[in-house]
């Protein structure tokens, strides 16, 4: 009897596992069926309608299409203005800083770099440094040339430290002096 039961366990693991077997190829068959479907649904390529251009993802092919709908920069249609202007005679309005002498094809360029000479500080800064900075920028002397282009010179001791540099321009004479032999 014990060999009765013991066959007929056989028995049911071999069924079961012939079943499981079945079940495992139709599976792998409605997989194979199913790939083209899959291929219609969600395409291994992104093809951009303007260029032909192909892509491996769609958010790839969305950045790329991104690139067909800029607008031109405002410099560069300054750039083509400047080429209409130039073939007629005439010549871009330049903005000049009044400090330093360059210039700028945009008047917001020209504030950008404004803040270099204003001394611009951050909060954390305490109110007297900052002003001390103001008074050194407003100190710096000035020199024209005689093709009306500015420059800034700054009499710097190369023997000196940065810091050094930066305390005589500061204080002048008055700078303090600063032992480096720590």
């Amino acid at each position: 009897m014990v060999a009765i039961l013991k066959r007929q366990r056989e028995t049911e693991a071999e069924e079961s596992i012939i079943r499981l077997a079945e079940s495992l190829m139709q599976l792998s068959r409605v997989q194979q069926k199913s790939k083209p479907l899959l291929k219609t649904f969600s395409p291994t390529e992104f093809e951009c309608k303007t260029c032909n251009r192909k892509f491996p993802s769609f958010q790839a092919l969305g950045g790329h299409r991104a690139s067909h709908k800029k607008p031109k920069f405002e410099g560069e249609e300054l750039k083509e203005e400047a080429k209409k202007g130039l073939s007629l005679g005439n010549k871009p309005k330049m903005h000049e800083c009044s400090i330093c002498g360059m210039e700028f094809s945009l008047g917001q360029a020209l504030g950008g770099h404004m803040r270099k000479h204003r001394g611009a500080t951050s909060e954390n800064n305490n109110e007297a440094f900052s002003s001390s900075i103001k008074q050194a920028i407003s100190k710096v002397p000035v020199l024209k040339r005689s093709n009306s282009k500015r420059v800034m010179c700054l009499e710097m001791d190369l023997n000196l430290t940065p810091l050094e540099n930066d305390l005589k321009l500061l204080f002048g004479n008055k700078a303090p002096r600063v032992d480096l032999s720590l």
